[in-house]
């Protein structure tokens, strides 16, 4: 069982493994760099106190990008008004007139932490509003305020912005609007451009400095009453199932230490988190999302990661074999805490298990269940690294339900006793019953495992190699309610192959012996293996943090090519996508030293054009496509 859900554990492992080091200038230097940027002098404007702050450092710029982003994709056939995104957005908001194409537009809100408490005070007579200040450009104040219908003489100027009632005063370049008058007349300007540019730590400075649309957020001013608002939102939950005298005694008695267990992980964000930065960049190459952050150092989050690793990126999926795949991904598990975060898991567990209550759970095996799920989590305590790719299944084995063709290599120092670790909990789990509620007024049943694990069923390149297979049994009455998908739970099962070799514990999430063959081939070859891909390193290094500890990449290309074979059946005449052989994947990488955290996806623009092709390709105007060009008309059938 252990085996065939491991792709669940590197899951988890890839969403929470981002610790690494970049080579970074003194903190000095770093200071000295980001006050002198233009994004800092542009965020001195800011007003002191600011909870968030949103910042467009070049209209001009951000819309000419956003305009080549859309021809290079294809977008502006649908959305014309893109190839000049600030007439639009001047014409739709009435900014005609005054306006500076060349300068920044800012959003500023204070007050949410206020907002926020008064909100969670039910004894509070009125919710506080938060404020929000706009700070527009203006080459020409006097025409701006004039155009939205504001005396330009006096110093506060009652204005109408998108039929909305404002107040506006001239501030260095700016208009300032608010929503009232007293908060016009109390702007002034930060001055803490420097650090409101730090927001996103050291590791998210490349992509943040780069970013056309940015968001601040100081996550440590308002720590307090968000966890209020988790604490809040957690009662309020169990409150609901507490009053709903449908829940059944077992999820009645779950239900707050699993409640609490979310809010626990949620305010070890909150408390962790300094400042965080959203930043948004567009080429012609695509589109990159970056979140970064400064921890905060001695919590719990921050102790998570711990600096270090070494300078050789897509080294963990360079073992693995190079081909036609969905998803390519990898975690350096020992420059992230793993052993401190299973803890957690487990304490959590524990309590469930403690709390649970023998005589409210109905005979269910509440704590065998826990035992054998710490019991899973146990084989990946001392993991050093993770990578899996899922490659794309032969129409064949798709016919037969065979999507999960999955190839996985988790390094750690003795494979041998992991592999024992599986063999023990496979059995365990054979040994497990699970209690169901009775169906339309019969007798309760129960569910079990049938499971098995071969040690030496095949011997590949002298290594001898285990198979394994675990299958629902599932009682008749839900055979049928499951319909067709009972099938794939209870007689299709799922299984593969688990070996224990030098690089770690090699496994398969198929019974296909060519897989683990080309697996254990592939740990011998100096080849670069799929992380050598032209593809994958294209988008690696150009647009994903340097020596990142967690990488993953999805390919468009591969989930494109298995659809093609359904589209013969399917599709109308046959019609197939055409699908370009040098298809960029989606890339998403992270890193963090215990200070600061960065996250980013990147879509190159040829993966945004394939989409909008085949939207067009397939859905035409004349068939019900929306927006497709009127005359276009079903195209023949193509071949790849």
């Amino acid at each position: 069982m252990l085996v065939a859900l491991r792709p669940a554990l590197a899951t988890a492992a890839l969403l929470t493994a981002a610790a690494g080091p970049m080579l970074l200038p003194t903190p000095a230097a770093r200071a000295q760099a980001l006050a002198d940027a233009p994004v800092a002098l542009t965020l001195n404007a800011a007003p002191a106190g600011a909870e968030v702050v949103w910042v467009v450092p070049d209209l001009r710029g951000l819309s000419d990008r956003i305009a080549g982003f859309s021809a290079a994709t294809g977008l502006d056939r649908f959305t014309p008004e893109l190839a000049d995104a600030l007439a639009a957005f001047k014409n739709e908001m009435d900014l005609n007139e005054g306006l500076n194409d060349d300068g920044a537009l800012i959003v500023a809100v204070t007050g949410l932490d206020r907002a926020i408490n008064t909100a969670l005070d039910d004894d509070a007579a009125n919710d506080t509003e938060p404020e929000a200040v706009l700070l527009v450009p203006v080459d020409d104040y006097d025409a701006f305020v004039t155009a939205l219908g504001g005396d330009p003489a006096v110093e506060v100027a009652e204005v109408r912005m998108d039929g909305k009632r404002g107040f506006a005063r001239e501030a260095g370049g700016y208009a300032a609007i608010t929503q009232t008058a007293e908060a016009a007349e109390a702007y002034a300007p930060g001055e803490a451009g420097a650090e409101l540019a730090a927001a996103g730590g050291g590791l998210a400075d490349t992509f943040v400095g780069r970013g056309q649309s940015l968001v601040l957020i100081d996550v440590a001013s308002m720590a307090a009453s968000l966890n209020a608002a988790i604490d809040r939102g957690t009662r309020e939950m169990q409150g609901r199932v507490d009053g709903d005298p449908d829940t059944p005694a077992l999820a009645r008695n779950i239900m707050p230490m699993v409640a609490h267990g979310y809010a626990d992980f949620l305010k070890s964000l909150t408390n962790g988190t300094d400042t965080l930065a959203l930043a948004l960049d567009l080429s012609d190459g695509g589109l990159g999302l970056t979140a970064g952050g400064r921890l905060i150092d001695g919590t719990a989050l921050a102790d998570v990661f711990t600096p270090g690793g070494g300078d050789d990126d897509g080294g963990r999926l360079s073992r693995l074999p190079a081909g036609d795949h969905w998803l390519a991904a990898g975690a350096d598990l020992s420059r992230v805490k793993l052993s401190g975060l299973l803890d957690g898991v487990r304490e959590l567990a524990g309590r469930v298990k403690a709390e649970a209550g023998e005589e409210d759970v109905a005979g269910f095996p509440i704590g065998e269940i826990v035992d054998t799920w710490t019991q899973m989590l146990d084989v990946s305590d001392d993991a050093t690294s993770i990578s899996s790719v899922m490659y794309a299944p032969a129409p064949a084995a798709m016919m037969g339900g065979g999507f999960m063709n999955q190839l996985t290599l988790t390094e750690m120092p003795d494979a041998d006793a992991a592999l024992k670790k599986q063999a023990d909990l496979m059995a365990k789990l054979g040994e497990l019953e699970i209690p169901l509620p009775a169906q339309d007024g019969g007798e309760a049943e129960t569910m079990t495992f049938n499971t098995s694990w071969q040690d030496n069923a095949l011997e590949i390149n002298d290594t001898p190699v285990a198979q394994f297979q675990v299958n629902y049994v599932l009682p008749p009455s839900m055979m049928q309610n499951f319909g067709p998908a009972a099938m794939l739970m209870g007689n299709a099962g799922s299984g593969g192959y688990a070996a224990a070799t030098d690089a770690g514990v090699l496994t398969t999430s198929v019974a296909d012996p060519q897989l683990i063959t080309r697996g254990l081939n592939a740990l011998d070859a100096d080849d670069g293996g799929i992380g050598a891909d032209a593809a994958i390193t294209e988008v690696r290094d150009a647009e994903l943090p340097g020596n990142a500890s967690l990488e993953a990449y999805v390919s468009v290309k591969g989930i494109a090519n298995t659809v093609n074979p359904f589209l013969l059946m399917f599709a109308p005449g046959g019609e197939q996508l055409t699908v370009p052989d040098d298809l960029a994947p989606i890339g998403f990488g992270g890193n963090g030293d215990g200070e600061s955290l960065v996250l980013r996806a990147f879509v190159p623009a040829d993966v945004v054009k394939f989409g909008v092709d085949t939207y067009e390709q397939f859905a035409p105007a004349a068939n019900g496509g929306g927006n497709a060009p009127a005359d276009r008309g079903r195209r023949a059938p193509r071949a790849l």
